[in-house]
């Protein structure tokens, strides 16, 4: 027998995109005490809390200091793909003493 419109059972409706995007947004949640930190904030052991210390202080750092706090290669692209596309941060480059020094801009 061939399904007809009367036969078939209706598809849910689809929510109004607001409506999804509102449901999937991060809810602000109270932190307890002692708790370990928020999803988006790095560990204080890593890397990139590391750097980012680094980077927050008034003189910035040189490309050397972050290779030797890090371990990693200056061809990385931590600085342009990590800090500037994913997080968002807003690096400032200088050239101080012949070296190129980089800051988190305020």
């Amino acid at each position: 027998m061939k399904a007809t419109a009367s036969t078939r059972a209706k598809a849910p409706a689809k929510a109004p995109r607001a409506r999804q995007q509102a449901a999937r947004a991060p809810q602000e949640a109270t932190q307890a005490p002692g708790a370990p930190a928020a999803a988006g904030s790095p560990r204080e052991d890593s890397k990139l809390a590391r750097v980012l210390g680094m980077l927050g202080t008034e003189t910035g750092a040189t490309l050397a200091a972050l290779m030797a706090a890090t371990g990693w290669q200056a061809h990385s692209g931590f600085i342009s793909g990590t800090l500037r596309r994913k997080l968002g941060l807003n690096v400032s480059s200088a050239r101080v003493d012949g070296q190129r020094t980089y800051r988190i801009a305020t």
